[in-house]
């Protein structure tokens, strides 16, 4: 019941003015999707072209130790891979990680593991791979939740990476990019704040 009241809530309400839907009760339908937690060992997205650049010959992997959910809130950056399409590394940038998320809560990571890739060269192999099936299937770029457990990946969700992007490395595409991103976070940001109480009226206003 709860789940099918969230329909009226913030972030629905949120969503919908943004897509210019209008939020018209007779248009309003929802289906409840119930999934299993994966109790992952990493987690992250696979974006299956340069979500900044547009570059259809990148890849770029994002992950953290343990369940993904910090990764996806913007609580932490993780770990960041950027490969060709045939699985060979371009670039890393790995992050302090002192903790991770299990379905028990958040646990500390080792001290001695804290520097280390959170996915190995052969998981980021088998990732490049996911992602190419994924993006046949769906016939254009995705953006792909993953979840690892025991060696296994798990699809959590796929969805095409808009065609806004720009095509080409500038500095204007990138700051498009940017400030799009940074919306949609900020977006996220005041509805959380919005449902803790913390922020009580009925519009927030970036400067």
């Amino acid at each position: 019941e709860k789940c099918f009241r969230s329909l009226y809530g913030n972030s629905a309400s949120l969503y919908r003015k943004h897509i210019g839907n209008g939020g018209k009760p007779g248009n309003l339908g929802m289906a409840v999707l119930v999934q299993e937690t994966v109790d992952a060992d990493a987690a992250g997205v696979l974006f299956t072209m340069n979500p900044l650049t547009g570059n259809r010959r990148e890849m770029c992997i994002n992950a953290v130790p343990g369940i993904g959910e910090p990764l996806l809130s913007g609580e932490v950056t993780g770990d960041a891979f950027t490969v060709t399409p045939e699985g060979h590394l371009l670039q890393q940038q790995i992050s302090e990680k002192p903790n991770m998320l299990s379905t028990v809560g958040a646990i500390p990571v080792p001290e001695n593991k804290r520097r280390w890739p959170t996915i190995s060269s052969q998981r980021i192999m088998d990732l490049v791979e996911v992602g190419r099936e994924v993006e046949k299937y769906f016939g254009c770029p995705q953006d792909i939740e993953f979840a690892i457990s025991k060696g296994r990946i798990s699809i959590i969700q796929a969805r095409p990476i808009p065609e806004k992007h720009p095509k080409q490395d500038n500095d204007a595409g990138l700051i498009d990019a940017y400030i799009s991103r940074e919306r949609e976070r900020l977006n996220h940001k005041v509805v959380a704040m919005q449902q803790g109480g913390i922020l009580r009226g009925n519009e927030a206003i970036f400067s």
